[in-house]
């Protein structure tokens, strides 16, 4: 494994290069930067329709929030060899303190999400997080946002790591730290971005005894650095690095392995600001992953990502994302996974209250240095009616198909139909 030295010497050199690179560009134009209008989007309309007013709390307002649904799947194990259905009662709590003035802006949560299944309650969950956000103008130009969290989760039967013939869900924490500086005195404009993650698994019981998860515990560091240069007032170019690092709390996993390894990344892209039609980005790029283990090839290739909003008609906004990027894995033999993934979603303004939903997204998930491939399609459709500014109803179906191959891979193949539908009371 390489030392913890080496990999801070290595980030810290490119990062600060490429920081100070960034700083002399930025003060060599002072062009005054035009803002366009900001788009109006269905999803962003209807955020703002029927809020809940919250109860004063000193300076700041808290925003109480229960709610409780049904849940139906036609394959509760994601697992065609072994489909079963089942319904489950779900339930949520929510408490969200906010202040909210001209300069800063604060919030605190908490939520819970559980689950009680009525056949089978080894798909019961107990699901809960809490988080500090804040974000602070520090001058007319700059700005920086601060986030800190923990969750308690439980892994789905859909993920990909879920060890065979498991029992029980597996429960896990994370622990998450990010912050974000912007920097825009002209047309040209930096942004410095870092984020901390810490995954810690639980046990889990299989049809073959208890599987030891310390393997999976793992810490991620993830930086980069953004220069930008707005050609118009419809459209820029941005140019961004990025640094990661993925170390495993054991060395060596399970299976024999060192899946511990150092990246980057280097994007190339657009930002899009046609004022009342067309927000959003897109990049191409290209990422390398390099491996602790002499086993492990060296991940690379090519990389792309986008988020980008369109107003078809005020009542109607189509949504286009994408990225391809690596996800850690412990499935025996490979070093990551490649994920590319597309997709497609339209919001629909039935009513000012009620809006429809529709979303696609096609998948791959390349398993690396063995020969396992999983193509995913999902599709989603939902509908939110805001009775008043107190009750919300919420409903909605996924189809989610998954291909697995080549035959004695290791991979699952599923079909999975769910509705949910869920009332909730807000203040």
């Amino acid at each position: 494994m390489k030392s913890n030295y080496k990999v801070s010497t290595f980030m810290s050199s490119h990062f600060t290069a490429w920081f100070g690179a960034c700083l002399i560009i930025l003060h060599a134009n002072n062009l005054p930067a035009q803002q366009p209008d900001k788009i109006s989007t269905v999803g962003g309309r209807f955020a703002s329709v029927l809020q809940p007013e919250g109860v004063p709390v000193g300076a700041m307002r808290l925003y109480p929030r229960f709610g409780a649904g049904a849940l139906y799947s036609d394959n509760v194990f994601a697992n065609d060899e072994f489909e079963e259905s089942d319904w489950a009662v779900l339930m949520l709590a929510e408490a969200v303190l906010q202040s909210d003035t001209s300069r800063y802006f604060i919030e605190l949560g908490a939520r819970a999400d559980l689950a009680r299944f009525s056949d089978f309650d080894i798909n019961d969950y107990d699901n809960g997080r809490v988080w500090f956000a804040t974000q602070k103008d520090l001058t007319s130009a700059s700005d920086v946002d601060f986030d800190l969290g923990y969750a308690r989760l439980t892994e789905p039967r859909t993920s990909a790591n879920i060890a065979r013939g498991s029992l029980e869900l597996t429960p896990y924490g994370v622990t998450s730290v990010s912050g974000q500086y912007r920097f825009q005195p002209s047309r040209w404009a930096l942004r410095v971005d870092g984020r901390y993650r810490y995954l810690d698994f639980d046990d889990v019981l299989t049809l073959t005894g208890p599987v030891n998860s310390d393997d999976r515990d793992r810490k991620g560091l993830d930086f980069g650095t953004r220069i930008g240069y707005d050609l118009a007032d419809a459209y820029g170019l941005f140019l961004e690095a990025r640094l990661s690092s993925l170390e495993y709390d054991q060395r060596i996993d399970n299976q024999g392995f060192a899946r511990s390894f150092d990246g980057n990344e280097i994007r190339l892209g657009a930002e899009l600001r046609l004022a009342g039609l067309v927000v959003g980005e897109f990049f191409l790029g290209y990422l390398t992953r390099e491996f602790d283990d002499p086993r492990f090839a060296k991940a690379q290739g090519p990389s792309y990502g986008a988020a980008i909003d369109w107003v078809i008609t005020e009542l109607t906004t189509l949504t286009i994302g994408g990225s391809r990027t690596t996800d850690p894995t412990t499935v025996a033999g490979a070093s990551t996974i490649l994920n590319s993934r597309v997709l497609l979603g339209v919001d629909h303004e039935l009513r000012r209250n009620l809006i429809l939903q529709l979303g696609i997204e096609v998948a791959n998930e390349d398993f690396q240095d063995i020969e396992r491939e999983d193509d995913n399609v999902i599709i989603k459709l939902g509908t939110e009616y805001r009775m008043n500014r107190n009750f919300w109803l919420v409903a909605g179906y996924r189809h989610w198909d998954r291909d697995s191959g080549p035959p004695g891979s290791g991979g699952r193949r599923f079909t999975i139909n769910e509705v949910t539908i869920e009332v909730t009371y807000q203040i």
